[in-house]
């Protein structure tokens, strides 16, 4: 990897068989990484680019069930952040966003502008040529429910799947929480403002040539109504409860007390006034309106506040130290490897042996999530290989991210036990290197009876 190639792009593939090679061809040398995430898709798009795709820095991820977009792109970013990026690009693998602009996009995170970025189609009045009316439509009324739910009111587009994030937000989030499906864009704004991470619109040109879509807009209204209306509650609750509260928490909860009290006293005299045939005093009709007049004008002045609360200050520096922080001193507070079942401090390991004799103990036939950790163990030439699960891949890609390990590098191979991707960690005692092997395709040799 050179210096410059600070950038890892996730391609979630789903019926795009027909697009994705053209796609990866159009990803520039600025990138140093290409996560193709295979959705369960039927048109089996991942064998497609592994047979196809001569490319090196392509490592294709399989799904065995559909977790839609969101669950693709989530799992993009956790191989991600174990790559060493600074930025990792989403980019759909329909053909519809230009890899040219990926480093348009990542470019304000390289500058330690912002902590994400996204594409906006409507900077532009020329941009949205070509671009379908209900489309347009859409995004209009999902901008302002998005700018309520997330508090970022300066941003437009909000569905835009051509992404930038840095690498050490993806580190912070709880990605578990996200939702998966279509909703995963707007959710993922929501879940950056809990951060405080400062988001920016990058202006951008769509291309619409006749590319299928899986997207029915009117299925999703439902869905996306409610998403947002559980944000805005969960954001405003957090924000003015909880983390700030100020005079705007009182701007806002009396407000809403006043506005809705003024409306039902209101509602409530003029069904009394149409059943009598008696016009209401003017006493009254104050007693109504001035409630609802004075909610009002308290709800703007709250409004006001929040837009101006929109983070201004880029956080993954902070985080950055944190994290390496968190990282340098971890050692002193972890666990006994009895107690934590990992090994205390890699670095005063004496070789790869020892090493990957604590990841035996820790892996041998244990359930990790769906698959099995420890498969087999046994020396290949000058270096040890191990045979694990892709749940278990996760486990040791965790464990890179954490310090324990440095991943030299990835690459795919075929193996007895069908195609695998092989992960490179350096040997702590630095006399070697460590092979991991991922199973993909296959069935999984035999669990040995110990762990030598």
């Amino acid at each position: 990897m050179t210096p410059d190639r600070r950038i890892a792009v996730v391609i979630p593939s789903f019926r795009v068989r027909e697009q994705i090679l053209q796609v990866i061809a159009g990803v520039g040398p600025e990138v140093g990484w290409i996560y193709v995430v295979d959705d369960a898709c039927p048109e089996q798009s991942g064998d497609w680019v592994r047979e196809r795709c001569t490319d090196p820095r392509v490592i294709v991820v399989t799904h065995s069930h559909n977790q839609g977009v969101g669950g693709a792109t989530l799992t993009g970013y956790r191989h991600a952040i174990a790559s060493g990026a600074n930025a990792v690009v989403k980019l759909d693998g329909d053909g519809q966003m230009d890899p040219a602009l990926i480093l348009r996009i990542a470019g304000p995170l390289l500058a330690g502008q912002a902590d994400y970025a996204k594409g906006n189609r409507f900077h532009r009045l020329a941009f949205t040529r070509g671009m379908p009316w209900l489309r347009l439509v859409g995004n209009a009324l999902l901008s302002f429910m998005t700018k309520l739910s997330s508090g970022y009111w300066q941003i437009t587009d909000p569905t835009n799947g051509f992404t930038a994030i840095r690498r050490e937000l993806l580190a912070e989030l709880e990605l578990e929480r996200i939702t998966r499906r279509y909703f995963f864009e707007s959710d993922l704004l929501y879940h950056l403002n809990q951060l405080r991470a400062v988001v920016v619109d990058v202006p951008m040109q769509a291309r619409y040539e006749g590319e299928p879509s899986s997207l029915r807009p009117l299925g999703m209204i439902g869905p996306f109504l409610r998403g947002h209306l559980h944000n805005t509650i969960r954001r405003v609750g957090y924000s003015y409860l909880l983390r700030g509260f100020s005079v705007a928490s009182i701007e806002l909860g009396l407000g809403a007390l006043l506005l809705l009290t003024g409306t039902a006293f209101g509602l409530w005299q003029w069904m009394a006034s149409s059943d009598s045939g008696v016009p209401a005093t003017a006493g009254t009709v104050m007693l109504a309106a001035l409630p609802i007049i004075v909610g009002v004008q308290m709800l703007l002045s709250w409004l006001n506040f929040d837009v101006a609360a929109e983070p201004r200050l880029p956080v993954h520096a902070l985080l950055g130290d944190r994290q390496s922080s968190q990282g340098d001193n971890g050692a002193a507070e972890r666990k006994t490897p009895a107690e934590a079942g990992v090994f205390q401090s890699p670095r005063k390991a004496n070789s790869a042996v020892s090493v990957l004799q604590v990841l035996a103990q820790t892996l041998q036939c244990a359930e990790l999530g769906d698959a099995h950790g420890q498969l087999g163990l046994g020396f290949l030439g000058a270096h040890l290989r191990i045979l694990v699960g892709q749940d278990a891949l996760g486990f040791f890609l965790d464990l890179a991210d954490r310090g324990f390990v440095d991943v030299l590098r990835a690459d795919r191979g075929v193996g007895q036990h069908g195609d695998d991707l092989r992960l490179h960690f350096q040997d702590p005692a630095g006399d070697g290197e460590v092979q991991v092997f991922a199973v993909s395709a296959g069935s999984p040799p035999p669990c040995p009876a110990s762990g030598g």
